[in-house]
């Protein structure tokens, strides 16, 4: 009476990649009895590589062989052949591996405008007027970029995608310029007196030499302050100066007024 042989794969599949699933044989008669120890089994397969040609059943009539996968996508047949005449077959799918590989990530770009600027430096107030310079502002720039993840397979090389791009965001700092005209006038010349004094009256007569007077005594003279070039030579010396002190009061030669006898008349300042 003829066996019949049931076989099982576990795993039932496996990756193209060397992996390895056991095959087992279970033989029972034509009435369903185990047949025992010493029933020897033949294995073939059409693609992978058997652990041994032959194996033999066990106190329970299990008999196993191991299946290892190659690189090759495609389905292992594999055939049991019992001692007692008995035969069945199996199909064992050889899949592909795919493992995950570096992903992909495009450049950062800007999305939007600089924002949370700080305030443009320098200051126009701190340039010359008219003079044209560069202005400067730190600011919050937003980027966005996309993360595609991959995977490889380990059977063919093949790369391909996993899922959509994913978008990835970050916030850097950025200087932004721009050019500015400066508004700092330039500064106003600080006299260096309080008082200035002038008079078309000279010792009290109209129509005199048009200067005003203070009047003081210097080098063992009683005169007066006139910065006029004649006669502050004929008072002081040198003629030509532009500042006098005498008892403790600096007196300081102001703005030109007008001209008597070919000398220059000056305001006295003190």
């Amino acid at each position: 009476m003829p066996v019949t042989i049931t076989l099982t794969a576990a795993p039932p599949t496996i990756p193209a990649n060397g992996s390895h699933t056991t095959i087992t044989a279970t033989i029972t008669d034509y009435y369903g009895v185990s047949v025992g120890a010493g029933t020897q089994v033949t294995w073939k397969t059409n693609l992978g590589t058997l652990s041994a040609p032959t194996s033999e059943t066990d106190e329970n009539g299990v008999a196993l062989v191991s299946l290892q996968s190659v690189p090759v996508i495609g389905d292992a047949t594999v055939t049991a052949t019992s001692s007692d005449g008995g035969a069945a077959a199996i199909l064992i799918p050889f899949t592909d591996n795919w493992v995950a590989i570096a992903s992909l990530f495009t450049a950062w770009v800007n999305s939007g405008s600089p924002y949370n600027c700080s305030a443009w430096s320098p200051d126009p107030s701190t340039v010359s007027a008219g003079v044209a310079f560069t202005q400067s502002a730190t600011c919050n720039q937003a980027q966005l970029a996309y993360r595609q993840d991959r995977e490889q397979s380990t059977t063919t090389g093949a790369i391909r995608n996993v899922g959509n791009p994913v978008p990835l965001s970050q916030t850097i700092n950025v200087t932004i310029q721009q050019t500015a005209i400066g508004t700092m006038q330039p500064p106003k010349p600080t006299n260096p007196w309080s008082q200035c004094r002038y008079s078309e009256t000279y010792n009290g007569s109209e129509g005199g030499s048009g200067f005003y007077m203070w009047s003081i005594a210097a080098n063992g003279k009683t005169g007066s302050i006139t910065w006029n070039t004649f006669m502050i030579t004929t008072l002081f010396e040198p003629g030509d100066i532009t500042q006098y002190t005498f008892e403790g009061v600096t007196y300081y030669r102001g703005p030109l007024r007008g001209s008597t006898s070919g000398s220059p008349n000056y305001e006295v300042c003190r």
